[in-house]
């Protein structure tokens, strides 16, 4: 009977330290995702799009993207302003010019 109440109260004990390092370990936790979010914050990274369309490049545009005060992603264009397309006549004669460039 003896021996029974010696192994209960060293499993509570160890049940008692188990809880404590738990808390630790949870604390270490949060903190260390505080740290990882706050050094996210910080960098800077380029996003590219291009879009083919049959072989022909319809679209490219490329980004500089960091995290702005508020959390949320900001995007500055980089490179050339995109191109306007020419305007074709309208009509027959603009009908005639859209077919020969197909």
């Amino acid at each position: 009977m003896v021996l029974l109440m010696m192994s209960a109260s060293a499993l509570w004990g160890q049940d008692q330290r188990t809880k404590g390092q738990v808390g630790s370990g949870v604390a270490e936790l949060k903190s260390s995702l505080a740290s990882n979010q706050a050094k996210l914050r910080t960098y800077q990274w380029t996003q590219a799009t291009e879009v083919n369309i049959k072989g022909k490049t319809r679209k490219d545009e490329k980004f500089q993207c960091r995290y702005g005060p508020d959390g949320k992603v900001e995007k500055t264009a980089v490179g050339p302003p995109p191109e306007q397309p020419k305007e074709q006549p309208h009509g027959f004669k603009g009908k005639v010019g859209r077919e020969k460039s197909r």
